[in-house]
């Protein structure tokens, strides 16, 4: 999501220039806005936050690429068995089922593992699939960091919630516009959640700025259950070379690329 940066700088450049000025800038807009899918996934948009990413799964389509090879792959009778990384408020995951259900792949044959770093988003995340679960699928919410699989990190928390990040310098452009809060999160460790499992059919990994730390420490255990990945790489915070090389050596090569800005590609990898 580094290509948000961008565009939320510009619309909110005036209020920049009022913060510069020693005033506060008027709030982030704020919404109450719901849609229920045909398979019966509702999905709620309550700030800008909210928006763009709803734009990016639901209108411009980023993971439906994805999401369809995996669930070609995917056998109904084992079930499939998703990991959302960076699940913020679970857009992918109501995507998914919406185009599970539209493929004829029985949605009570899914389970996803959504894992959200950000105290708040997780929060906000559990509340939202409490009061409205996925229609048939199974799903278990995490709150936690990955990357490391023990100890504990800082969470850089703005209220653009879809940036909140452990890298200081992936919001230093927004530094201006929005307040930082500082949080500290313990890591987990993913194969915990994961195993007895042998399989992952999807990995989804939008982690902003700490995919390749999550590929170096799980490339042993965790990719080789992998059938089909897709990564939000940001080209500035992480050698995009290594994390394609190590997804590489776990069996995993290029399928698509199914965004790219300039500071990203959001790219998919299937097990040969």
């Amino acid at each position: 999501m580094a290509h948000l940066a961008q565009r939320v700088k510009s619309r909110l450049g005036s209020a920049s220039r009022v913060l510069l000025n020693g005033v506060q800038p008027p709030a982030a807009p704020s919404y109450d806005l719901q849609h229920v899918f045909p398979a019966g996934a509702s999905v709620w948009v309550r700030g800008e936050s909210d928006w763009w990413v709803y734009n990016e799964v639901f209108v411009d389509h980023e993971y439906d690429g994805a999401i369809d090879l995996a669930l070609r792959r995917a056998d109904a009778s084992r079930g499939a068995f998703v990991v959302d990384l960076g699940a913020n408020v679970g857009y992918f995951s109501a995507r998914l089922v919406e185009q599970a259900a539209r493929a004829g792949f029985p949605t009570n044959a899914i389970e996803v593992l959504m894992v959200e770093g950000s105290p708040a988003v997780h929060a906000d995340l559990s509340a939202r699939y409490r009061d409205s679960p996925l229609p048939g699928a199974r799903t278990s919410i995490v709150h936690g960091l990955v990357g490391r699989r023990e100890g504990v990190g800082e969470m850089l928390e703005i209220p653009f919630g879809a940036r909140n990040t452990l890298r200081a310098e992936h919001n230093a452009s927004l530094a201006e516009v929005y307040e930082t809060e500082r949080v500290s999160v313990p890591f987990i460790d993913l194969m915990k959640y994961v195993e007895p499992r042998s399989r992952i059919d999807l990995l989804k990994c939008d982690v902003e700025g700490s995919e390749q730390l999550v590929l170096e420490n799980y490339s042993a255990d965790l990719l080789p259950k992998v059938e089909v990945a897709v990564l939000e790489l940001h080209h500035r915070l992480c050698d995009i070379d290594r994390c394609r090389a190590i997804l590489g050596e776990a069996g995993l090569t290029q399928a698509l690329v199914a965004a790219t800005t300039e500071t990203t590609t959001l790219e998919v990898f299937a097990r040969q």
